[in-house]
């Protein structure tokens, strides 16, 4: 197996991990989560661990212990095919930066391997949060917004800064047409009706299955003009949660559903189906120390046992671990845009997808089934 390609397995896993012990480690509610862009971020930081420190995260992130540069080229070829594309519609972005206290005696065999997954390295000598802030703020305004950002401290100040940005802007491949949209209701699990949305809807050919191994219907949306970037969508069969169907990924698979959907689509062909999802706009900030806890990643963010050696030879831990997230799905895909609220009627004739109850959704690079964002849409919003 190329070496690449089982790191995105390993890089997938991680995601599911992490996804479930964020969202849903309590009452799951709106969230959108970058797990693709969290994993880039934390490969960076586990160059710097050893002993226990290195062995917990390693573990997390499935990492092997093979030749550290064989690693670093394999994560190199990933990021690249995850996030360079031609596709016309679509703008990926992702880049990580480290900022230094120019006190801190860093290891030159460890600046050695970062420059190869760390983009840019700042010394400053005042507000290492500030200048992490600063990279953050060159984001452009649409799309999904994502920054991470994991602060490593000694007994007295923040001595480095790892911060991650990643942009992902997309437009449907079939975008849904605006003067179709209509304020709908929105159901709880249970079927009690708790709010509204603006319903989007469409009739077009898309891929769409009903997954018994996960008790849920599954659409897939495409973006650009290649579909090498999508949107997936579990919907719970009636009487099924979000939590209880994203714990079915356990056993099978989002590779599997992919598989399902082609051999579906190759054997019987794509029908028309009528497609409703709501148009909304979430924004989450999340601590991610509790859901590494929970993947078993302690000893970096206790002061008596985190071990960063191949960093420098003083003793610091990691005290946070955050990530800001931002997601607006219109009319026209993953953009900023204006949108025009009607109220209309239509007939419905041919296989429909509503959804009007809580789902599960995840935006994908197809070539290497990378989850770069996942999320679960909940609570309603007329937005």
């Amino acid at each position: 197996m190329n070496c690449a390609v089982k790191l995105s397995a390993n890089c997938r896993n991680f995601s599911l991990e992490i996804v479930y012990f964020t969202a849903f480690g309590n009452e799951a509610s709106n969230i959108v989560l970058s797990p693709f862009s969290l994993w880039t971020l934390m490969f960076g930081v586990r160059l710097g661990t050893t002993d226990v420190s290195d062995k917990e995260l390693r573990r997390a992130l499935i990492l092997s212990r093979r030749n550290g540069g064989e690693l670093i080229n394999d994560y190199t070829h990933l990021t690249d095919q995850v996030v360079n594309s031609d596709s016309t519609g679509v703008t990926l972005m992702s880049q990580n930066a480290m900022v230094l206290d120019h006190q801190l005696q860093v290891n030159t065999g460890f600046v050695g391997d970062a420059v190869k997954v760390i983009e840019r390295i700042h010394v400053n000598d005042t507000g290492l949060e500030s200048v992490a802030e600063m990279v953050h703020k060159e984001l452009p305004e649409s799309g999904i917004q994502v920054k991470n950002m994991v602060i490593l401290k000694d007994s007295n100040k923040t001595r480095m800064v790892f911060a991650n940005r990643m942009h992902f802007k997309g437009l449907w491949s079939m975008p849904f047409d605006r003067a179709a949209t209509t304020v709908e209701p929105f159901y709880d699990e249970n079927g009690k009706l708790i709010g509204k949305v603006n319903m989007m809807y469409q009739r077009n050919k898309f891929p769409f299955a009903n997954v018994r191994e996960l008790n849920a219907f599954v659409l897939e949306l495409p973006y650009g003009d290649d579909g090498k970037y999508c949107m997936l969508i579990l919907l719970p069969w009636v009487g099924k949660s979000v939590t209880e169907v994203y714990e079915n990924l356990s056993e099978f698979p989002v590779t599997n559903i992919f598989y399902k959907m082609y051999n579906d689509t190759h054997k019987y062909g794509l029908e028309h189906i009528d497609v409703r999802i709501p148009r909304f706009k979430i924004g989450t900030h999340v601590e991610l120390i509790k859901p590494f806890n929970d993947m078993n990643v302690k000893a970096i963010f206790m002061p008596a046992d985190a071990k960063f050696s191949r960093f420098t030879n003083e003793s610091i831990y990691v005290s946070s671990v955050t990530q800001i997230g931002d997601i607006e799905v219109t009319e026209a895909g993953v953009v900023a845009s204006d949108t025009l609220e009607t109220n209309s009627t239509r007939t419905i004739t041919t296989p429909g997808y509503t959804a009007n109850k809580p789902f599960i959704y995840f935006i994908f690079e197809k070539t290497t089934v990378s989850m770069i964002y996942a999320g679960v849409y909940s609570k309603p919003t007329v937005y």
